[in-house]
């Protein structure tokens, strides 16, 4: 009979292989309570799955709809307009900004008008020709 040491010493392999030879005797005694053990822990197992599944189908609708909720408010938290924080402490800074906005908005409208005047020419042109028409 092996000690406790030399089977702590041996692979997961090895114990496999030893597991597994039929030559081995196994005394009746032990055999029969190894199989009670093993139908009890397999009942236990079944019992427990069941167990599971009853507490599982009972909180199931509950845990969603906190889910549900818990997405729905983090949705609300991250979409919620940011407080709008004064950029300049300086007025002249800010107004100074303002102008430099204004200048470039002014700038971009001019050339907007420059092109609607270039336009107008080519829109007067289409709009005889189909006044001819009518």
């Amino acid at each position: 009979m092996k000690k406790l040491k030399d089977i702590q010493k041996l692979s997961a392999a090895e114990l496999e292989r030893i597991a597994d030879d039929a030559s081995v005797k196994v005394p009746a005694e032990l055999n029969n309570r190894l199989e009670s053990l093993n139908k009890r822990a397999e009942d236990d197992f079944e019992e427990a799955g069941s167990f599971l599944q009853e507490k599982a189908h009972r909180y199931f609708w509950p845990a969603a709809a906190v889910i549900a909720i818990a997405i729905i408010g983090g949705a609300f938290y991250l979409t919620r307009p940011k407080q709008v924080q004064d950029s300049f402490e300086d007025p002249m800074m800010a107004y100074a900004e303002a102008e430099k906005v204004l200048a470039k908005v002014s700038q971009k409208m001019g050339a907007s008008l420059e092109i609607a005047e270039n336009a107008s020419p080519v829109i007067e042109k289409t709009d005889k020709m189909l006044n001819v028409f009518k």
